[in-house]
Parts: structure tokens; sequence; C-alpha cells
């Protein structure tokens, strides 16, 4: 199975529970974003971008969720973001 996520390998429960403990990466989870257009948001399996990224998470087993970022960032509020951001990672700025 080389160049395969773990969690896409058909494993019985106690072959699981055998390799838990190695706490691979590849079997944890994850989720595909397909970032659009505002216009392609009502109607995103139209794009074929989408698709693609709908078919390669599928065949890895994950989750895919598709967003506009465009619409997201005209709803944030950019230096109250960073600072909060910054300061749930420990770098202060100076006021």
């Amino acid at each position: 199975m080389e160049g395969k996520p773990a969690r896409s390998v058909d494993l019985a429960e106690h072959e699981k529970e055998a390799i838990q403990h190695l706490c691979l990466l590849t079997m944890k989870p994850v989720i595909y974003v397909a970032n659009v257009t505002e216009s392609d948001l009502a109607e995103p399996d139209s794009n074929p971008h989408v698709k693609e990224v709908a078919k390669a998470a599928s065949d890895l087993q994950s989750g895919m969720v598709t967003i506009s970022a465009q619409v997201c960032c005209m709803h944030l509020d950019y230096k109250k973001f960073l600072k909060k951001f910054l300061c749930n990672n420990f770098i202060f700025l100076p006021e």
C-alpha cells in the first residue's frame, strides 16, 4: 500500500487496535476544502474542480466541504481576527 494513507486500508477491528499506538497521521480523518467564487457557491457541483476534489476525497475516504473565501473575507474584521489569532498563538503585539 505504498503511497496511500493508512485510513484507506481495510483493517479488521483487532488490526486497528494493534496499530493504534503508532498514532499514524494518515489514519486521522481529513476534510478537503474546495474554494469557489461567490457565483459558484449556489451550485458547486457544476464546477469541474469541485467534482475533482469530491472524487479525490471520496477515493481517500475523506470528507469534503465547499466554501467561498471571498464571501467569508467580506465579513471578517481583519485587525480583530489577526490580533485574536496572534494572541491565541502566544504572539503578542504592542498596543
